[in-house]
């Protein structure tokens, strides 16, 4: 019987597909995967593009089977992200943009107005949808948030009484705003 060796991986978001190292103390004939035949295969390796259980059956030249099982698992959680923005006005002519990312990830701002996208809270002074992507540097998975940045430069309303009446002996009023 041959003495097989099956190695594998973990599926993540990058990338996407795994391969199952295979080897054996002798050559083989054939190897049979899930139900692919795979000619020779000593020392060679299958690439699978779904997480499951794996079984190889093997046979050597002399007619001898033997067979090994491996699971691979999946790793494909994105990391949380969190952004959030703000209102410019006449006296905040600038919004800072608060993020959250999972620790450990790596992480990006981008949109109009950045000059310090490597900065979690970064400030902005140009209205606009910003972008905060998140990466988790063990399984290659992102996320993503955005955070608006709006601009209130609304006026002050002034009213005025509706009617004033100037006399000679009254020749000036005082209008309050």
């Amino acid at each position: 019987h041959p003495n097989l060796t099956l190695t594998g991986g973990t599926f993540t978001c990058v990338p996407v597909s795994v391969w199952l190292m295979l080897s054996s103390d002798q050559p083989l004939f054939s190897a049979v995967s899930n139900g692919s035949v795979v000619k020779n295969v000593p020392g060679d390796s299958l690439l699978v593009i779904q997480p499951g259980t794996y079984t190889v059956l093997a046979t050597a030249q002399n007619g001898c089977t033997a067979s090994k099982s491996i699971t691979t698992s999946l790793d494909v959680v994105p990391p949380t992200v969190n952004a959030t923005g703000g209102v410019i006005t006449c006296n905040e002519p600038t919004v800072t943009l608060s993020g959250f990312v999972s620790p450990g990830s790596t992480f990006v701002w981008s949109g109009p107005g950045i000059v310090q996208p490597d900065s979690l809270n970064t400030e902005v002074s140009v209205p606009g949808v910003y972008t905060l992507i998140a990466t988790d540097p063990d399984n290659g998975c992102t996320s993503q948030a955005t955070a608006a940045v709006t601009v209130d430069t609304s006026l002050p309303v002034i009213t005025f009484p509706s009617s004033v009446t100037l006399t000679c002996l009254e020749p000036s009023a005082v209008i309050g705003v």
